[in-house]
């Protein structure tokens, strides 16, 4: 017997009305008013994106609203909150390549080092 909190859905299409009946009414989506309009925690808007029936659904509702969060980026005049947003979305602003290391330190050696060998 498994115990635990029964699923806040069942029914795919269902979610699937839902999900689009919020971003009718929203010309600036997030994820915190989509898990709203939804009435569930973004944490459980999260675990339900891990559930293969719900993936798809939940997915591609980010998407769009990573979207509109771009959008806002470029073409705002206020990005900080779309930034912040953008990084807890997985976004960075950051890229390090590792080129011939394989992520071992470099060993620097000088000119001096090699001259009084």
């Amino acid at each position: 017997m498994t115990t635990g909190r029964p699923p806040v859905w069942k029914n795919i299409q269902a979610v699937q009305k839902l999900v689009d009946a919020y971003f009718e009414t929203t010309d600036k989506p997030t994820l915190s008013g989509l898990a709203y309009f939804l009435e569930v925690s973004r944490q459980t808007l999260y675990n339900y994106s891990e559930k293969d029936e719900f993936l798809d659904i939940i997915k591609r509702a980010r998407a769009r609203i990573e979207v509109s969060y771009e959008e806002r980026l470029i073409y705002g005049t206020q990005p900080t909150g779309v930034i912040f947003a953008l990084k807890n979305m997985g976004w960075t602003d950051k890229l390090s390549t590792d080129i011939s290391t394989d992520g071992l330190p470099i060993q620097v050696v000088s000119y001096h080092d090699i001259k009084t060998k």
